[in-house]
């Protein structure tokens, strides 16, 4: 209690203290409450800094003391703890060197001058036989009026015995100090570093890694996560990238980062602003949620000027948005992104982006799109898969922002409650090869952005292209549509307001005819849409309609078929003009391999009706009728509808989902090509084939009749002429010969059958016959061709 400098060696336990001075707790001066009172020096205004302290105690067995000390201390005003030389804390002192005349960084006073404040070691810092514990005292001010110095070490000794509970939850009444010991069995796992100041890498050996604090790489620093490794992250513990990260999973042994066992969440991967760039292989992320900052990290990856390469990632069930990144160069292929929360799975601004062959999962959350570009020049997004966004207002690509020369291709999207593809704030994009399915609107384009689309099918949309001013006074947008499809066009082919344009050429329409050079009204003959199968049958019109770049022939829309999704619902039969007017019904049937629930799907236009709880099962039938009590034969599920009915002339069937998708919709009329059996004669419409496209005529034919299994349009038409007649038609067959005619009147009833001699070209003679409408069925499969008598 000199005020002389001790160095270092004071603390050590073979230091002699012989010529120190003795005396009991608690020591110090100016409080009144000293058992041993100390020298500050000579002068009150100038009082020693550092006053040190020293006591040997001596340990028989450490093991007698079960792992727990516990140190009581008094201190006024800082205090750095010794055990035999090693410093075990420091308390109202800076971090770092400590010398002699270093002032306490914060003053004790009132409470804290007079408590004993409680820290904790290990005893696997004491040793067997002599110990020494040594304190060194230091006053913030040379004008202190007071120092106190106390310490108490309290060991517990367990000499073994029962534990006392293995309960997760233990109730104890305190009526004493009490020592409660928690042994944990070892589970194999290591602790992650906390801070990674060199290259370090992470090995399969010691996986899983626990993260209970963050983890820090700092710059100029890799850390490396060999093939296999899992890293469990505590609750809001993030993995900050300002070196580079590197992650070396495999398809069989991919890397894992998720939450703690028990917890329900982490933070997030950081990457911060690095000149190096990270590359990320074969990690699944899950449980993840953001990190530090709520706007730039708001997703299990952010990337903040950063370089990051990703490739083979499965982002799933996450908290947030999947990937985030500002200001960066990004890089993501063959990967599956999905969340359970409004956002969008992977949002790039202000960057450049390449995505490829990717999996974009959606949800039912509103305002959630697969893909966000904000002013990303050069982007590209390829041969992804992007479905089921039911949410409102979600969209399957979103660019904006003055995003720039973006190429959109071969890209399939389906289930949008709102666009596919939406372009808008001067945005300009190429699109190629993209199949877009059961969307509201297909592409829509607005204030003044504008978009090449080439070789694009459009199926089951609202409205497949749509270009107007969404923002008043920024202006509309502009489309060139070449060598695409606009089929099954639920509400318009097209849209585009006095703002905007949109030029049509050598492209197909099979809903109403478009305007421009070289346009088709016609069906495309597709494989098989209902199954998602947009490929043309080699009669269709399309083939080798278009003109491609180098101006050769080229066909109509999509030009790859490599994605697939599960089948939607479709309208089966319709029995819309039947001999009992009120025995109106519709069937759907589910062609796809999954259980589909209908509850809250709807039917709409010609009648009303939301079903209740109900399934439907893959292959199964379900009826809908203006009267179901009509049918009590039924075997399948049957339902009456709440309001409507069929017109007997055309009319308008359409069935939305619980999420507001179109997922059919047919316009049927009771004239030829339809069968017109089903007008009135008894039958009713029914698909001829499952797979093929109900939405025309030639797909259907009155129930009972059949089908020839070939694909309704291999063949060329029957032709009957002159119709109407005087009474003698000539029918040609090109393809098939004619074995039987069966004529019948307005009323279905039979009113001539002829046997023929199995001809190709053949005449008839109704010239005995009354003038009217007959109806005229050959070879019995039902094609009901319209006869017209005038004598």
């Amino acid at each position: 209690d000199d005020g002389s400098d001790q160095g270092v060696d004071w603390k050590n336990l073979d230091y002699d203290d012989s010529s120190w001075k003795a005396g009991n707790g608690e020591l110090g001066f100016g409080d009144g409450g000293e058992n041993t009172t100390i020298s500050f020096g000579g002068n009150s205004n100038n009082k020693h800094i550092t006053t040190y302290f020293r006591k040997k105690i001596t340990i028989q067995n450490k093991e007698d003391y079960s792992g727990l000390l516990s140190i009581n201390l008094l201190r006024d005003d800082g205090a750095i703890v010794y055990l035999n030389g090693e410093e075990l804390f420091r308390t109202n002192i800076s971090e770092g060197e400590i010398l002699f005349d270093t002032y306490a960084s914060v003053g004790a006073s009132g409470e804290s001058e007079r408590n004993y404040f409680p820290f904790s070691i290990n005893t696997d810092q004491l040793q067997n036989g002599e110990n020494v514990i040594a304190v060194e005292i230091h006053q913030v001010a040379a004008t202190s009026s007071d120092l106190s110095f106390d310490l108490e070490l309290k060991a517990l000794n367990f000499s073994g015995g029962a534990q006392l509970s293995t309960n997760k939850t233990l109730n104890v009444n305190l009526n004493s100090d009490t020592f409660l010991i928690a042994i944990y069995e070892p589970t194999g796992e290591c602790f992650a570093p906390k801070n990674v100041e060199q290259n370090t890498s992470l090995k399969i050996d010691c996986s899983p890694y626990l993260a209970n604090e963050s983890i820090t790489i700092a710059e100029n620093a890799t850390l490396t996560i060999e093939p296999g490794v899992e890293i469990h992250f505590a609750e809001n513990t993030n993995l900050i990238v300002n070196g580079s990260l590197k992650v070396m999973g495999t398809e069989d042994e991919p890397v894992k980062f998720k939450a703690i066992e028990g917890q329900s969440s982490w933070g997030n991967v950081s990457f911060k602003p690095s000149q190096d760039t990270s590359r990320l292989n074969w990690l699944e992320i899950s449980n993840a949620s953001g990190g530090q900052h709520p706007i730039y990290e708001d997703a299990a990856i952010s990337g903040f000027h950063s370089n990051i390469e990703m490739n083979h990632l499965k982002i799933e069930e996450v908290e947030r948005n999947p990937i985030l990144t500002r200001y960066s160069n990004v890089s993501l292929k063959n990967s599956q992104l999905h969340s359970k929360v409004t956002g969008d799975l992977i949002n790039v601004k202000y960057g450049t982006s390449v995505i490829e062959n990717c999996d974009f999962r959606g949800n039912d959350q509103i305002d959630t799109d697969a893909i966000d570009y904000d002013e990303v020049k050069n982007g590209i997004i390829k041969n992804s898969k992007i479905y089921n966004f039911f949410g409102f207002n979600s969209d399957g690509i979103d660019l904006g922002e003055e995003s720039k020369d973006v190429l959109i291709e071969n890209n399939f999207i389906h289930n949008c409650s709102d666009k596919g593809i939406s372009i808008g704030q001067l945005s300009n994009i190429l699109l190629k090869n993209n199949t877009i399915v059961n969307c509201n609107q297909g592409v829509a384009i607005k204030d003044l952005s504008n978009a090449e689309i080439d070789q694009t099918t459009f199926y089951n949309t609202g409205i497949p292209i749509a270009c107007f001013e969404k923002n008043i006074g920024k202006g509309g947008g502009m489309a060139f549509v070449t060598n695409s499809i606009l089929s099954n066009s639920n509400d318009a082919v097209y849209f585009s307001d006095e703002t905007s344009s949109i030029n049509f050429s050598n492209t197909l329409s099979d809903t109403e005819s478009i305007p421009g050079a070289d346009n088709l009204f016609a069906n495309p003959v597709f494989y098989a849409p209902t199954q998602n199968n947009f490929t043309l049958y080699s009669t269709s019109p399309a083939i080798l309609a278009g003109i491609d770049d180098a101006g050769n022939p080229t066909d109509l829309g999509t030009k790859f078929h490599d994605f697939s999704v599960p089948a939607s619902l479709l309208i089966s039969a319709i029995n819309y003009h039947p001999l009992d007017e009120e025995s109106e019904f519709v069937k759907i049937y589910n062609p796809s391999s999954e259980i589909i629930d209908l509850e809250g799907y709807i039917f709409s236009k010609a009648f009303d009706f939301t079903f209740p709880p109900a399934q439907i099962v893959p292959g199964e039938t379900i009826w809908i009728a203006k009267d179901a009590s009509l049918f009590p034969d039924v075997s399948e599920q049957i339902f009456t509808w709440t309001n409507g009915k069929l017109s007997n002339n055309s009319d308008s069937i359409r069935l939305t989902d619980d999420n507001g998708i179109v997922l059919d919709q047919v316009v049927y009329n009771d004239g030829a090509p339809w069968p017109l059996d089903a007008d009135g004669l008894g039958s009713f419409l029914s698909l001829r084939n499952l797979d093929w496209d109900n939405h025309f005529a030639e797909s259907w034919k009155a129930d009972g009749t059949v089908s020839t299994g070939n694909h309704p349009f291999i063949k060329e038409s029957i032709q009957i002429f002159p119709n109407p007649s005087t009474g003698t038609f000539r029918i040609k067959s090109p393809s098939e010969k004619i074995h039987t005619i069966e004529i019948f009147n307005t009323f279905g009833k039979k009113v001539k059958h002829i046997n023929t001699n199995s001809s190709f070209d053949l005449a008839i003679d109704l010239a005995n016959f009354s003038n009217g409408i007959f109806f005229l069925k050959l070879n019995g499969k039902g094609i009901a061709e319209k006869l017209v008598v005038a004598n």
